[in-house]
């Protein structure tokens, strides 16, 4: 009867200490890279239409148009947002990954389609702490562009993107300058065909 019990009290024992082993393998952990670009990626081959929430006057032009993101072009390491403007679509946001590394660049560009002399400009992704979302404090490649084109009180930018199923948000701060713009998911429709 003794051995019966110390072998049932055996098997039990191992019994748990598999599931204790199991439960700490299935336990993985996300970057904040691959936990934004799994988000980022839910948007592919959807346009939203943006509000704009912040309220600074320089932007009032931008708050009686019509903005809309577009995913249009997405891989497994770069995802191309045109931003439209009302008729202006000149914009166009593009995030690159390179392992644990998101890279946000702004591209600016004619209506003939030649690069405008402000255009390249963003920075790489640091965490915020909060799922989905990124910050991107302006770059030594995006100082050079502001330094050249004059545009200095933009040194200290930082963009900070969200992205969750429910929402895409766009935010651009510094000091004494915010703009913020949200693209509900839930009011998107699939791009046109091509």
């Amino acid at each position: 009867m003794f051995n019966r019990i110390v072998f049932i009290f055996v098997l039990l024992a191992t019994s748990l200490l598999g599931c204790a082993a199991t439960n700490q393998t299935q336990q993985v952990t996300t970057s904040p890279a691959d936990s934004f670009w799994q988000q980022l990626s839910l948007h592919c081959g959807m346009q939203y239409q943006g509000v704009m929430v912040s309220n600074d006057a320089v932007d009032a032009d931008f708050a009686k148009a019509t903005m809309l993101a577009r995913f249009e072009r997405c891989s497994a390491d770069e995802i191309r947002v045109p931003f439209w403007v009302g008729n202006d679509k000149s914009r166009t946001w593009v995030f690159t990954r390179e392992g644990d590394t998101i890279e946000f660049r702004h591209e600016h560009r004619h209506s003939d389609g030649s690069f405008d002399e402000v255009t390249g400009y963003g920075g790489f992704g640091e965490a915020t702490g909060v799922d989905g979302q990124l910050n991107f404090p302006a770059d030594a490649q995006t100082k050079a562009v502001f330094n050249a084109t004059g545009l200095t009180v933009s040194l200290v930018n930082v963009w900070t993107v969200e992205s969750s199923a429910e929402q895409f948000v766009y935010q651009l701060a510094r000091p004494n300058r915010f703009f913020r713009v949200e693209f509900d998911s839930n009011s998107g429709t699939p791009l046109p065909s091509e």
